[in-house]
């Protein structure tokens, strides 16, 4: 901050140099002595000009870093623009993010921790007595500072505000503030046609292996009770019964992972907020009354966090559907597999030992 300063200010090379060695070793002490950090700021100050080849003065530059530790009125211009850039550097355009690590530096160092209201009240009142003492500092960064009390004034109502109340948050309420409505929509909308999309083709492939399957055993049962084959071909019998209950059970799992299945979650419910909760999935509201249905539809349009909720459930649920559905249709594949190369090896053995 002290650079972007000295860039619009012109000062004498001394000043500029104090200003720097200011800057760069103004909060070293906290490193080490977080309680006695001025006298180790100083003390590094001093080891890095004594180890350095160049004869830089250095009373103005620890002047300049007691001056943080210590404020007082300075009319010095080198004393003007370090406290300045100090007080940029604390409430300029990074305010929010330092306002936060001075929340978190308080609360490890001291144990202290301040509710919003009351940390954002300290926050204001230092925010007040923060003045800009250079004319370019203060048209070139005044407006910062004005925009900076407006926020956290806004942000102590509505601390104040939350703790009257003492409301409990509640999920999903809100997001439109924070999110883009069209973002929201379109997360929804990929989400809800993937599902749908792998649905149908988990539905698809349950069907290929219940036709496969059924053409298959039919076609071995025929040929079981054709001509007598278990007296005039008895080697193909086990390969013939290996494949019927392996096709079989491949069949079952596939039926399975294809059949529809209907639940009434909100059927013995009679609590309104617990019919709102699951209002989207059709088994959730054929069993109410269209008045009663039109009633708790109106409260969940009237209210974002119902809707984005339901909808984040009924996403939840068919991602429980389509996991049953997958691990169905697995299985069936698996068994299909395995029961046909049982029956071929079964067969070319017959047929060749």
């Amino acid at each position: 901050m002290s650079q972007e300063i000295l860039e619009g200010i012109h000062i004498s090379d001394s000043n500029r140099t104090s200003i720097l060695l200011a800057s760069w070793f103004c909060f070293t002490g906290f490193l080490l002595d977080y309680e006695n950090a001025e006298a180790k700021s100083i003390e590094y100050l001093r080891d890095f000009l004594n180890s350095s080849s160049t004869s830089l003065g250095n009373m103005k530059a620890e002047s300049l870093i007691s001056q943080y530790y210590h404020p007082k009125l300075e009319d010095d211009i080198a004393h003007m623009i370090f406290k300045d850039a100090l007080v940029l550097l604390e409430y300029g355009s990074n305010y929010k993010v330092a306002q936060n690590l001075k929340a978190y530096e308080l609360e490890l160092n001291s144990g202290v921790v301040k509710n919003e209201s009351e940390f954002q009240a300290e926050q204001l009142a230092r925010l007040l007595n923060a003045k800009l003492s250079t004319p370019y500092t203060l048209n070139t960064y005044g407006h910062i500072l004005s925009q900076n009390i407006l926020s956290t004034r806004k942000r102590i109502q509505r601390a104040s505000s939350d703790n009257s109340k003492q409301k409990t948050p509640i999920r999903f309420e809100g997001i439109e503030e924070g999110i883009p409505n069209r973002g929201i929509q379109s997360f929804f909308r990929s989400n809800y046609r993937v599902h749908i999309n792998l649905s149908a083709i988990a539905d698809n492939k349950a069907n290929i292996m219940i036709s496969v399957n059924a053409i298959i055993i039919s076609v071995l049962i025929s040929l079981l009770s054709y001509r007598n084959i278990a007296e005039t071909h008895p080697q193909y019998i086990l390969p013939v019964v290996i494949f019927i209950f392996t096709g079989l059970a491949s069949l079952i799992f596939a039926v399975l992972s294809a059949r529809p299945k209907i639940t009434y979650p909100n059927k013995n419910v009679v609590d309104k907020n617990i019919q709102k909760r699951n209002i989207i999935f059709f088994g959730s509201f054929v069993t109410m009354k269209l008045d009663r249905y039109e009633e708790i539809m109106d409260e969940v349009f009237r209210e974002d966090h119902l809707i984005y909720g339901n909808m984040i459930r009924d996403m939840y649920n068919l991602g429980k559907v389509l996991d049953k559905k997958y691990q169905s249709l697995v299985i069936s594949y698996n068994i299909f597999m395995i029961g046909f190369a049982l029956t071929v090896l079964t067969f070319l053995a017959t047929l060749f030992l």
